[in-house]
């Protein structure tokens, strides 16, 4: 998609107010005692950049990811980065979907592992969860609408499994009563389609390797920054905040336009 490429007019001013946006989030749930962890996922086209042939990610976005994370972490919020853990794949190829510009279920997978690895959840109720892998089916990427009328024949489609990330009954009394409990679920995924989509999985996936329970919160369409606004003016922060929120931000939205309701 052009928007890994894109030079955005007034694209540094809005990188400044979205960081300062960011760094707002942050004071407001420290105020609350409220943990953020932002987990920052990388375009598709810096991850392939040796593969793009004649094209290049232009001088605007050349620095935009590593800028991105050196201006997230001097505002002392804890940020994952899966830069490294991506490029450094053995499954490099298999992390994002070919004819998608979101991440596959094994690209879901390892930025979970990764981030369970970086974000400390051991003070939190624990919980088992188990993830189980279905049957292969066709999916539709997002990049095919720019290509109507083409067949299966001329791009072959992704094919994805199916996966299902239930919670695990421990036996214990205490614990199946807490299964219909009130209490509040300690973590909070917001973002994107990269979290809300349930074909990647990521949300699941987060639970398993985390072994915590995760309410998702994440929403497609609208980009990191309105969602997160939705979800601080609504009803689910106010009355349940929970003890940490983990917010997926891709790097394509960073100097996208973001107006504060």
């Amino acid at each position: 998609t052009d928007e890994e490429f894109s030079c955005i007019t007034n694209s540094a001013q809005n990188l400044a107010q979205n960081l300062e946006y960011i760094s707002g989030v942050s004071t407001l749930m420290q105020g609350s005692g409220v943990g953020l962890n932002i987990i920052l996922i990388p375009s598709k086209a810096r991850i392939y950049s040796e593969y793009l042939g004649k094209y290049k990610i232009p001088l605007c976005r050349g620095n935009l990811y590593r800028n991105a994370l050196s201006s997230i972490k001097q505002s002392n919020i804890s940020v994952v980065s899966l830069l490294e853990p991506f490029q450094n794949s053995e499954d490099k190829m298999a992390l994002f979907l070919k004819t998608d510009t979101h991440w596959s279920p094994l690209g879901a997978e390892l930025a979970a592992l990764y981030a369970s690895i970086m974000i400390d959840t051991s003070s939190l109720d624990a919980k088992v969860f188990l993830t189980t892998k279905g049957e292969e089916k066709p999916h539709e990427g997002d990049l095919l609408r720019y290509l109507p009328g083409v067949d299966g024949i001329s791009i072959e489609r992704d094919l994805l499994p199916t996966y299902e990330t239930q919670e695990q009954a421990s036996g214990d009394d205490d614990a199946a009563m807490a299964l219909f409990s009130d209490n509040v679920v300690p973590v909070t995924l917001v973002g994107t389609s990269y979290s809300a989509n349930p074909a990647w999985n990521f949300h699941g996936f987060l639970k398993d390797e985390m072994d915590v329970d995760i309410l998702n919160m994440a929403d497609e369409g609208l980009g990191p920054f309105a969602v997160m606004d939705a979800y601080l003016s609504g009803d689910t922060w106010k009355n349940t905040p929970p003890s940490l929120v983990i917010w997926e931000i891709p790097e394509r939205y960073i100097t996208t336009y973001f107006k504060k309701e």
